[in-house]
């Protein structure tokens, strides 16, 4: 106000232009604000900054206001009461303060967790309980006696976490738990899917174009998605829609974005951390703009097709059940040759299978991919959607991949049913790994000859806990052979 003279007309001008701007908000149905708020509800408190004028005290140029100020203002809010929320939790950190423990780190975006409560993680649908609760006063010089306590404590369910509070999350089963995941009641589920309508706020000079690829950040959960349709761009003037086929920057608009995979999600105004998303330019890693949830939607142009054999119907006749069994390790550690044998027992027993080689499939349609961290990526994607219409086609499909990288690993098996995914690492030591060498690729990679070559100048993220490990240095290619066996037995596959 000291920029206006502390001007009573002019304030009293901005507050009737701010109403008769609020209520054209309030008109449109397709906009997502309560139309029922009150206009009593918004408060107009005349202030400066610079001089502190109506900020803790009353103004002395301004005595033709009556009102609050902005502290005592601030006292007399009511909180929203959150009693009634669901209880969304992101997984943030695994915390593995000694090879007994196993905790989930992070905040509570909603609602209010108990132990011995049951859990769903998603998107897997893994179900278990709350064993313990941990909050962060415990002392790292004592992780022994922490440790001893965290074994002998049973659940107790007045211990809980709510809201906003940071804690270590146990649990009572082994799940398969990783960062990103989220943990929800099973009476409190949320919608879980790939396309959504959303309201996007762009910030990035590079406009948004439809059919891009970037990144998408949910909480903790990182994943892709591209912008698949415009739906309108509104005029921030006018508030009218307009057809657009990008958006430039500080443009607003409503659009259909597809992700890669299903999410748990919240509308953004029931919930702004399930429901709230951030857009990172791929290649220049800025973040572009971010986005609120309004719905889940179908893509404009694709439909996934049923038909009426099912994926049942076709392994009936094979006689065995579909999965995909696969291979990761490093170059030279013995996938494809155990892959192969493999193979070639479950074909004499009459069981149709089909391997998928890392580089067969690069003579062909991988063609068109490097060997850069993102084209890696994307030569797993790809493998992974073939692996999974292998599987719908009722056939066991073999895969021997290199695949570095745990969240490839995890996008491939979030694409089949449990019990269909089943991760054999073939865990050879990189020295043994160099001796053989067969394709020459371990030397060319120390001379500098190739980039990102995994385990040398790109890491290998091993799994933490495969269906099955085989450590070739103990066990003969048959052995290993015969442990796959004994596991596709046990899942009666076979």
């Amino acid at each position: 106000m000291d920029l206006v003279d502390y001007n009573k007309n002019v304030f009293e001008k901005i507050k009737t232009d701010f109403l008769k701007f609020y209520k054209k908000l309030k008109l449109r149905e397709d906009f997502p604000f309560n139309s029922s708020e009150s206009d009593d509800n918004i408060i107009f408190i005349p202030i400066s900054a610079l001089y502190g004028d109506n900020i803790k005290k009353k103004s002395l140029n301004m005595d033709w206001y009556n009102g609050k100020t902005l502290l005592n203002y601030l006292d007399t809010i009511k909180f929203h009461n959150y009693n009634h929320e669901k209880f969304r939790f992101y997984v943030q950190y695994i915390n593995r303060l000694h090879p007994d423990f196993r905790g989930y780190a992070g905040q509570i975006a909603s609602g209010e967790i108990k132990e011995g409560d049951e859990i769903v993680i998603l998107p897997d649908n893994n179900k278990t309980k709350v064993k313990q609760l941990i909050f962060p006063e415990y002392s790292e010089k004592n992780i022994s006696n922490f440790l001893s306590k965290v074994k002998e404590t049973s659940a107790n369910h007045d211990i809980s976490a709510r809201r906003g509070m940071s804690v270590t999350l146990l649990t009572e089963d082994e799940v398969d738990i990783s960062r990103g995941d989220l943990m929800v009641k099973p009476s409190e589920l949320p919608c879980l899917h790939d396309v959504f309508d959303i309201f996007i706020i762009w910030f990035d000079k590079n406009p948004l174009l439809i059919s891009k690829n970037y990144n998408i950040k949910i909480a903790t959960t990182n994943l892709s998605g591209y912008i698949d349709e415009i739906i309108y761009k509104i005029n921030i003037d006018t508030l009218c829609k307009e057809k657009a086929d990008q958006l430039q920057i500080n443009e607003i608009a409503y659009v259909r974005l597809v992700l890669t995979k299903d999410i748990g999600f919240d509308n953004y105004w029931t919930n702004k951390v399930t429901g709230g998303l951030i857009f990172i330019d791929k290649i220049t890693n800025n973040t572009s703009g971010v986005g609120l949830i309004n719905r889940k939607a179908t893509t404009k142009y694709i439909y996934w097709a049923k038909h009426k054999i099912s994926k049942e119907d076709r392994s009936r006749i094979k006689a065995h059940k579909p999965c995909v069994i696969w291979f990761t390790g490093l170059s030279g550690a013995g996938k494809s040759t155990i892959a192969n044998a493999l193979e070639e027992i479950l074909n004499k027993k009459g069981f149709h299978t089909y391997i998928l080689d890392g580089d067969n499939i690069r003579h062909g349609l991988n063609r068109d991919l490097g060997f850069s961290v993102t084209d890696r990526k994307e030569n797993i994607r790809r493998m992974a959607e073939i692996s999974k219409l292998f599987v719908d086609a009722g056939i066991i499909v073999i895969t021997a991949f290199i695949s570095p990288f745990k969240e490839e690993r995890v996008f491939a098996r979030n694409l089949v049913n449990i019990n269909e995914f089943i991760e054999v690492f073939i865990d050879t030591p990189i020295d043994i790994c160099e001796k053989r060498d067969p394709k020459g690729l371990y030397k060319k990679a120390k001379a500098g000859k190739i980039k990102d070559f995994t385990g040398i100048t790109s890491p290998y993220e091993a799994p933490e806990s495969p269906e099955i490990h085989i450590k070739t240095d103990e066990l003969t290619i048959r052995e290993s052979v015969e442990k796959i066996l004994g596991y596709l037995q046990k899942l009666k596959i076979i």
